[in-house]
C-alpha cells in the first residue's frame, strides 16, 4: 500500500522526521567531523612540540645560546690566529724587503766594479798592443844591427 503522504525531499525515508531538525543533525555531523580534525591537528602540534622538546631539553633558546657562544669561540680563535698570521707575515715582508735591498745595493757595487774592471782590461790590453809594438820594433832593431 502507498502512503499517499510520501516526502518529496527523502521520498519516505524520514519516518515523518521534520526536515529542519534533519538539517541540524547533518550540520551536527558536519561540525563533529570538524571537530575531530581539529583535535587530530592539536595532537600533531603537541606531539610536534614535544619532539622539539626531545630536541632541546633545556629549551629552543637555550640551545641557541650554546651554538652562539660557541661560533664565538671559533671567532675569537680564528680572529686570533689571524692576527698572529698577520704580524709574521709583516716580519717575514719586512725582512724580504732587506734582503731586496741589500740585494740591490751589492749589484750596484757589483756593476761598479765590473765598470772599473772593464777600463783597467782595457788599460791593459792598450798597454799589451804598446808592448808588443815595442817588442817587434826591438826585435827588428836587433835584427838589423846584427
Amino acid at each position: 500500500m502507498a502512503h499517499p503522504h510520501r516526502c518529496t525531499t527523502c521520498h519516505g525515508s524520514c519516518n515523518g522526521i521534520d526536515h529542519s531538525s534533519l538539517h541540524l543533525h547533518v550540520e551536527i555531523e558536519h561540525l563533529k567531523q570538524k571537530l575531530a580534525e581539529k583535535e587530530n591537528h592539536i595532537i600533531t602540534m603537541e606531539t610536534n612540540f614535544l619532539t622539539e622538546v626531545d630536541k632541546f631539553p633545556n629549551g629552543e633558546c637555550a640551545a641557541l645560546t650554546e651554538d652562539l657562544l660557541l661560533w664565538q669561540e671559533k671567532y675569537n680563535r680564528l680572529y686570533e690566529a689571524h692576527k698572529r698570521i698577520q704580524k709574521v707575515n709583516q716580519n717575514l715582508e719586512d725582512k724580504l724587503l732587506k734582503i731586496v735591498d741589500k740585494c740591490e745595493t751589492e749589484k750596484f757595487t757589483m756593476n761598479r766594479d765590473i765598470v772599473g774592471l772593464k777600463h783597467k782590461l782595457a788599460e791593459a790590453n792598450s798597454t799589451i798592443v804598446c808592448l808588443k809594438d815595442d817588442n817587434v820594433s826591438y826585435f827588428f832593431d836587433c835584427r838589423f844591427m846584427v
